[in-house]
């Protein structure tokens, strides 16, 4: 997959069972801003994190799908392909794919709210006609599985594209851009 990286900038970590393609990152953006990934179909990922907010929601902490107050704000997931730890609550969690299931299936605090509700979720997802494409593309090796397993492999696949490499700081200091900044900023 071609992240579109400036020469300096490494490539995100990818898990060896899940290699980012373009079919899966494209599945992953759909799944990021659709509602139905939540319990009663009012929320979905980008609520949270808003591209707009650098991918969080500007808040102290955020309410998930029954109104309940998470613990912690929205982390931005800029740049989340590239760090060795994901979540401020359990430095355990080093891979996206293992992350994402604490919005969708997490109880303490429900964030989306789908514990219990994988065969609901598997029906809405098939009864779109893009998805189950979309499915069969990312997902070959399981002829198109719509599961829990293949949702979070696709919105992993997305988050690793979210990059941002080429702030003015980057263009100065790994590009040699020298009008990047001002003298304030190299003061």
């Amino acid at each position: 997959y071609d992240f579109g990286l400036p020469a300096w900038a490494p490539a995100p970590l990818e898990p060896e069972g899940n290699p980012t393609t373009p079919a899966k990152v494209e599945l992953g953006r759909r799944l990021f801003y659709d509602a139905r990934l939540s319990r009663g179909g009012s929320m979905s990922c980008a609520i949270c994190h808003r591209p707009e907010l650098a991918f969080t929601d500007g808040r102290a902490t955020s309410p998930g799908v029954t109104g309940q107050q998470t613990h912690r704000n929205s982390m931005s997931l800029a740049n989340a392909g590239y760090q060795p730890v994901l979540t401020w609550a359990n430095p355990l969690m080093h891979s996206l794919e293992q992350q994402a299931l604490v919005p969708l299936v997490g109880q303490e605090p429900v964030e989306l709210g789908l514990a219990g509700m994988d065969g609901e979720v598997r029906e809405r997802l098939q009864s779109e006609r893009i998805y189950r494409r979309q499915f069969r593309e990312a997902f070959p090796e399981v002829h198109g599985e719509i599961s829990l397993a293949t949702i979070t492999r696709a919105l992993s696949a997305f988050q690793r594209t979210i990059i941002s490499v080429r702030s003015p700081y980057d263009r100065y200091r790994y590009e040699g851009d020298v009008n990047a900044v001002s003298d304030a900023v190299i003061r």
